[in-house]
């Protein structure tokens, strides 16, 4: 989902820089290319994981200069150095929607002039995570539902491009062909939600509106 050029990606992954790395692979092979290529910025809090990565990267990535390492928290991402006339692309995974909520607000908030992209992939609270993105009026580009090791994810590709149409609470454009896959994960979903007592009405109806096709 990730589709240059964009000035900035920003891999805030907990995955010691995996998908940063193969973004930059990526770039490599299209050295010489007329396409503009983008800053590969890796962000983690911790400071061991960070040096490390520093090390990695400096071993394999030595003359390709459009790379950088931070070390601080997601939500305090240095956005204001940059011209406001820059992309950005912020992909944060591999935590919960509720998390993924603190920081998509702070960079916001502490961002209205940018061009703000974010591509999500929380581990759960999807429909609070997606509330939340309305509520920022976010705007959809994508989505897609994903299995893997028996693991159901949403992956949320949002805009704060107002051109591009709102956000489904429940997903819209991830149920489109997604077969036994989405029958599994809407299953799983609404049993989950059953389950919480009546906490939970309104999720539970937005859920049964879903047709999958």
């Amino acid at each position: 989902m990730v589709k240059y050029p964009y000035p900035h990606i920003w891999d805030c992954c907990c995955d010691h820089g995996f998908l940063g790395i193969e973004l930059l692979k990526q770039q490599h092979k299209k050295v010489g290319e007329s396409e503009r290529q983008s800053n590969i910025h890796f962000v983690d809090i911790v400071p061991t994981i960070m040096t490390q990565l520093s090390e990695k990267l400096s071993r394999h990535f030595l003359h390709q200069p459009l790379w950088h390492v931070h070390c601080l928290d997601v939500a305090s991402l240095p956005l204001s150095e940059y011209p406001v006339s820059e992309r950005h692309l912020i992909i944060i995974a591999g935590v919960g929607g509720e998390l993924t909520q603190w920081f998509v607000k702070a960079i916001v908030a502490q961002n209205p002039q940018h061009q703000l992209e974010f591509l999500l992939c929380p581990l759960r609270q999807h429909y609070q995570l997606r509330k939340t993105l309305s509520e920022l009026d976010l705007r959809l580009v994508d989505e897609q539902l994903l299995q893997e090791n028996k693991r159901f994810y949403e992956m949320i590709h949002v805009t704060s491009d107002q051109n591009y149409p709102e956000v489904s609470l429940v997903g819209n454009k991830m149920w489109h062909g997604s077969g036994a896959v989405g029958q599994a994960y809407l299953s799983r979903t609404l049993t989950h939600y059953q389950k919480q007592q009546g906490q939970s009405l309104a999720e539970v109806k937005a859920y049964q509106q879903v047709i999958i096709d």
